[in-house]
């Protein structure tokens, strides 16, 4: 009895032994009776390329090889212009080396001072302050300037606004800044603290603020940014009773006082 098996059921050329066997007295398979053809290099290559896909490529060719992108540009010519910026604020920094302003609180007056509960204060003053521009290449300009006066480190005056200020190279202006006139609520130690000075010592320890932003004007009309200005005049006023309202009842302690500048 003969039945065909195939070989290999995947390759193209079906090949087929036949094995034959008695049911009384099997015989053995001769391999001679079959043969089994071999592919060809041509047939390896075509089946060798037909597995092997053809992926995309990950990082295809630019399709305007040699130009860059817009956005790029624009970046680049962004960080030039700000490079260019920060070499010539540099160089007219270090050619002009601009100086800082000095603030003097020359006189001081006071006109008011009332407490009421539950605690407020009102207190009216006057402050003589000159300022000088050291600088003989530099101008200044003032903005956005404020006056307040502080006790302990709290306000007892409302701030003041300020008119603008220009400042000529090597200038100095004294400007009269009267500052308070209305009710701020204070707390318990700052009432106390100015009750008891004014009537043991009659001395009153304030501090004058002024606060805005300057700017330096270089010769050509060139012009810096904006920086914040801070001034803290630490002065003594005199304080006398028995005068009215609206009478100078205070001066000056110790003369003029040199004023701390920030900048």
């Amino acid at each position: 009895m003969s039945i065909p098996f195939p070989l290999c059921s995947h390759s193209p050329f079906l090949s087929y032994i036949y094995i034959s066997w008695n049911t009384s007295s099997p015989s053995p398979i001769h391999t001679d009776q079959y043969s089994i053809p071999t592919m060809t290099e041509d047939h390896k290559e075509a089946t060798t390329n037909d597995h092997h896909l053809k992926l995309p490529n990950p990082n295809p060719p630019h399709p305007y090889p040699g130009r860059r992108s817009p956005k790029k540009i624009v970046i680049a010519l962004f960080a030039m212009i700000i490079l260019l910026a920060a070499i010539t604020v540099l160089v007219l920094y270090l050619v002009y080396n601009p100086k800082k302003p000095t603030f003097t609180v020359i006189d001081a007056a006071l006109y008011s001072l009332n407490l009421t509960s539950p605690p407020f204060l009102s207190a009216t003053l006057q402050f003589t302050l000159v300022t000088t521009n050291p600088n003989p290449r530099v101008s200044l300009l003032y903005d956005r300037l404020s006056a307040t006066v502080y006790y302990l480190d709290e306000a007892i005056t409302v701030p003041v606004q300020l008119p603008d200020l220009f400042q000529e190279r090597r200038g100095t202006v004294a400007m009269a800044l009267v500052v308070g006139g209305g009710e701020v609520p204070v707390s318990e130690e700052v009432a106390a603290g100015v009750a008891g000075e004014c009537k043991g010592y009659g001395v009153v320890e304030m501090r004058l603020v002024v606060m805005g932003r300057v700017r330096y004007e270089f010769v050509g009309g060139f012009r810096s940014g904006r920086y914040g200005v801070y001034v803290r005049c630490d002065v003594l006023v005199g304080f006398k009773r028995g005068l009215k309202d609206g009478d100078q009842v205070s001066n000056l302690i110790g003369g003029e006082t040199k004023c701390k500048v920030d900048i």
